[in-house]
């Protein structure tokens, strides 16, 4: 899959604004002076900027420039991409960063700078949120990322959260199987667990969790959605890699392990879309489900 890649520095590469492409980049520029190296890369698939009715990305961020390796960042875009399901909306829009304060506070802020379905990933955080006042330890190893996807009613987004757990544990799950070579067999990780309505654990350890925002624009809500999961990570608890050989766990890429996550969550979320909760909730059966 081709992409194109935008290099974003705040400090002030790139060429002379516009006053109106200044205005529509303000905000995101504000919260890029907040993370820890100001700098992102966007790479976005060939048909996302041939969009006119969205945002074209070259002309609302400015101050960019075509570069390689600009954020320093180790997530592997073209691994990415070659692993995600042509079907799938999500993720065409990819920004990348390495450290950055949260995924979820950049992204929920500027949300209407980007594309539905825009991804955002980070290699660390310094200020990871969680629900509350809670904060997600973001240590390197750790998977974080946040994307936008837009809901018309209302009425359906306190069950986003739970479509989104659900598609994390049958991606960690299918990837799990692919890794081991165990494809096909239904207790594959018995122990990992959706504890509601979004944490995961892993026996009795949390091993990763899910973060939704939302806020209503031209008839629609667009929603953050933001996940943090335990897959290298040595701590703070338990990590994916840890459950796992030594082999299966060497062989876990973050970048697949994105991808296939999307795959999931657009098809769940089509799902719930045509046929109501009720229609994906027999899909629990694949996990076991607690209360807090």
């Amino acid at each position: 899959m081709n992409s194109v890649r935008i290099g974003v520095d705040v400090a002030g590469i790139g060429r002379p604004l516009s006053t109106r492409a200044h205005r529509r980049c303000n905000s995101f520029q504000k919260a890029m002076c907040n993370t820890c190296d100001n700098r992102v890369e966007i790479h976005s698939t060939s048909e996302v900027l041939r969009d006119s009715g969205r945002v074209a990305l070259k002309k609302s961020i400015g101050l960019c420039r075509v570069a390689d390796g600009l954020s320093g960042a180790n997530f592997k875009v073209h691994e990415f991409f070659s692993h995600l399901d042509d079907a799938c909306k999500m993720g065409r829009c990819l920004l990348v960063g390495s450290a950055l304060v949260s995924t979820q506070k950049l992204l929920s802020e500027n949300a209407r700078l980007f594309p539905e379905g825009t991804l955002l990933i980070c290699d660390t955080q310094s200020n990871g949120k969680g629900r509350g006042n809670n904060l997600w330890t973001s240590n390197e190893g750790c998977l974080m990322f946040s994307f936008t996807c837009n809901f018309r009613d209302g009425r359906t987004l306190p069950c986003v959260q739970y479509i989104a757990s659900l598609a994390l544990v049958e991606a960690v799950k299918e990837y799990t199987a692919h890794v081991q070579g165990r494809v096909g067999e239904k207790e594959v990780l018995p122990g990992l667990k959706i504890k509601w309505p979004n944490d995961l654990y892993y026996g009795n350890q949390k091993i990763g969790g899910i973060l939704c925002n939302s806020a209503y624009s031209d008839g629609a809500f667009c929603t953050t959605i933001g996940i943090g999961f335990n897959l290298h990570n040595k701590e703070p608890t338990l990590c994916l890699a840890d459950v796992l050989e030594q082999h299966a766990a060497q062989s876990m890429k973050r970048e697949v392990l994105v991808a296939t996550f999307l795959g999931h969550f657009t098809r769940l979320n089509l799902t719930f879309s045509e046929a109501g909760f009720k229609s994906i909730r027999v899909r629990k059966c694949c996990v076991t489900l607690t209360r807090s």
